[in-house]
């Protein structure tokens, strides 16, 4: 609510600023550290785990077919398909580990 009042014949208003008014370039070491904060906050939310576990799941399913069509034509033998073909399932077993509820 921004009121003017009259106080022998000044204007005065209840508004004020809170905290300084900084301009962009007055701390830089701050603003990096903000930026860093920003980086890492959204590297630990839900979302982005959420958005990672999906793609990790499709590329492992593209890897799937892959290695099956590579085994059909010949050009991948069947040891190194169960190599890869196990390594993926480890991947996909780490993506559907439920991840702890914060407290």
């Amino acid at each position: 609510m921004n009121r003017y009042y009259d106080f022998e014949n000044e204007r005065k208003s209840n508004c004020s600023y809170i905290g300084k008014i900084e301009s962009e370039n007055d701390n830089i070491a701050d603003s990096f550290i903000a930026l860093l904060c920003a980086i890492i906050g959204l590297f630990k939310s839900e979302g982005f785990r959420t958005v990672l576990r999906i793609g990790c799941t499709l590329l492992c399913f593209i890897g799937f077919v892959g290695i099956i069509g590579g085994v059909e034509a010949g050009t991948m033998n069947v040891g190194l398909a169960i190599i890869l073909a196990a390594f993926m399932v480890f991947i996909e077993i780490l993506c559907f580990i439920p991840s702890k509820a914060s407290k």
